[in-house]
């Protein structure tokens, strides 16, 4: 039988980017969709609704939301109105959690991160707890 090996408690899992809007994110969709990939677009709660997730979970979060961000600024102007439209621009850092243990300090460098993502964008670090 074999052993399963186990990241620690803390480690990082992935980042999702999730963009939230009254209107219509096709054409965002369509754009952004030729670098990160899409795992979920359409209505949730009454709002436009979008998931992304880079190809490849990368190295560190500063990595993948360093391909997020330049798949953002490489957008066509259409959709990169509807981008800065976007009433929620969210890059959601995934945590793995141990049971019964936190920790503190995961290796995420929000420093870093911050230093990626313009104003008007939000940073959620969420950890398996459940």
């Amino acid at each position: 039988m074999r052993k399963h090996s186990r990241r620690p408690s803390g480690a990082y899992l992935n980042v999702d980017l999730e963009v939230r809007t009254t209107f219509d994110l096709k054409a965002l969709v369509k754009a952004l969709s030729r670098t990160i990939f899409n795992l979920h677009s359409g209505r949730v709660d009454g709002v436009h609704f979008s998931s992304f997730e880079s190809p490849g979970c990368g190295s560190s979060p500063e990595d993948v939301i360093g391909v997020m961000v330049k798949a953002v600024e490489g957008l066509p102007r259409q959709a990169r109105a509807l981008w800065d439209r976007a009433a929620d621009r969210v890059f959601e850092i995934g945590i793995e959690h141990a049971r019964g243990a936190w920790r503190e300090h995961s290796g995420v460098t929000v420093r870093k991160i911050r230093s990626r993502i313009k104003q008007k964008h939000q940073l959620a670090v969420f950890d398996d707890r459940k």
